[in-house]
């Protein structure tokens, strides 16, 4: 079932343009990377809000996948001349090597298991690709047990066209590993500023967590 229903879809959609304080940095680094003549996986992809920008960088090809249907048909509408393709991120329908770059603009904290998606991204990744992303994920003080790969309530825009999505908590410790272990190099892994996300006031652990967004930079080598 898809994480995103019709309603909340449209909603994210329509408020997009107040999400965006992160994508200055972000973008540094895939104009640091390079991106002109290459083939690009929009992991996540939504409504397809970042095809303009990948198409100005000189992106040779951009495929999207979304597992939400509604997210897919609004994509489709603004960019008819893109692929985008309704899909599972733990099972991607590309054949090994078939990308030159993956962007996944908070995706990766939607998946119980962020091992699984990692794994699949770096399957369809050729040989010396990368990998950006942007997720949240959880500062969490030494020994402070808590039941991780849970729904955590998370508000998203800072006006009052704000939207709440539900993520799922992670140590960023943890998705660090997950990273190793898929067999990325790690180029970037840090938290960086986003002004756009926060603890919703019914999050079960916001008094005894820290919510960072992290930015993320992995090269399959």
């Amino acid at each position: 079932m898809p994480l995103y229903s019709d309603e909340l879809s449209e909603t994210y959609a329509q408020n997009r343009a107040n999400y965006k304080a992160t994508d200055k940095e972000v973008f540094s680094h895939i104009e640091r990377i390079g991106i002109k003549d290459k083939k690009v996986l929009d992991f996540g992809c939504g409504d397809g809000v970042y095809a303009e920008e990948f198409i100005k960088l000189g992106a040779r090809e951009i495929v999207g996948i979304d597992d939400a249907p509604k997210m897919i048909e609004l994509a489709k509408s603004k960019h008819p001349a893109i692929q985008f393709i309704e899909a599972d991120g733990n099972n991607l329908p590309f054949e090994e090597r078939a990308f030159d770059l993956t962007f996944a603009f908070f995706v990766l904290h939607h998946f119980v298991d962020t091992l699984k998606p990692l794994k699949e991204i770096y399957r369809v990744l050729k040989k010396d690709g990368y990998l950006v992303a942007t997720m949240g994920a959880y500062e969490i003080p030494e020994g402070l047990d808590l039941p991780l790969n849970t729904p955590a309530p998370i508000r998203l825009g800072i006006s009052e066209n704000t939207t709440l999505v539900t993520n799922i908590l992670k140590s960023y410790k943890k998705v660090e590993k997950d990273l190793k272990d898929a067999g990325f190099e790690i180029d970037t892994y840090k938290s960086i500023e986003n002004a756009n996300a926060r603890m919703d006031e019914t999050h079960p652990y916001k008094d005894k967590v820290k919510l960072l967004t992290m930015l993320i930079v992995a090269k399959k080598t």
